[in-house]
C-alpha cells in the first residue's frame, strides 16, 4: 500500500494544511522539479513550455496559478495531491528530486550492460578462457 500522501508530504517538511507551499528547504528547486514534470504532462507548442489552459483544466486550476507553475511557483500541498492522483507515484517521485527509471532508461543500461559483456567476452577469449557468453 503507498504511503499516506500527507506523511510524503510532511516528510518533505510540509505543515498539515492544504494551503501550505511545498517547502522544506529550497522552494525554487522544488517549483523547478514541478514545472519541469508539468511541462511533461502538458507539453506546450513550444519546445519546454507548458500548456496552460491544459494543466488548469487537468488539475481544476486557474489559468494565474498554472501560468505561476510554469515560472517556478511551488505547489500547495493539495495540488501536489492532485498531481499524484492524477499522474501517480512517479510524478510525485519526480517531484521530490527522485524520479523513477523510464522504460527507455532501463532499456539503455540494459544495452550497455549486454555491449560490455560481448567486450568483456572477446577479451576473455583472447586471454584464453574461452568466450561464449551471448
Amino acid at each position: 500500500m503507498p504511503p499516506d500522501p500527507s506523511l510524503v508530504y510532511a516528510a518533505q517538511g510540509g505543515t498539515a494544511t492544504g494551503n501550505s507551499p511545498v517547502a522544506g528547504g529550497d522552494v525554487d528547486v522544488q517549483g523547478r522539479l514541478w514545472a519541469e514534470a508539468l511541462k511533461r504532462r502538458y507539453p506546450g507548442k513550444r519546445r519546454g513550455s507548458l500548456d496552460i489552459k491544459a494543466c488548469a483544466a487537468g488539475f481544476g486550476v486557474s489559468l494565474k496559478t498554472a501560468e505561476g507553475w510554469a515560472s517556478g511557483q511551488a505547489p500547495l500541498r493539495r495540488h501536489l495531491v492532485a498531481g499524484w492522483r492524477l499522474h501517480g507515484w512517479s510524478f510525485l517521485a519526480e517531484v521530490l528530486g527522485d524520479p523513477l527509471p523510464t522504460q527507455g532508461d532501463i532499456k539503455d543500461q540494459l544495452a550497455e550492460a549486454r555491449a560490455d559483456l560481448r567486450r568483456l567476452d572477446r577479451l576473455f577469449a583472447r586471454i584464453g578462457g574461452g568466450g561464449g557468453h551471448e
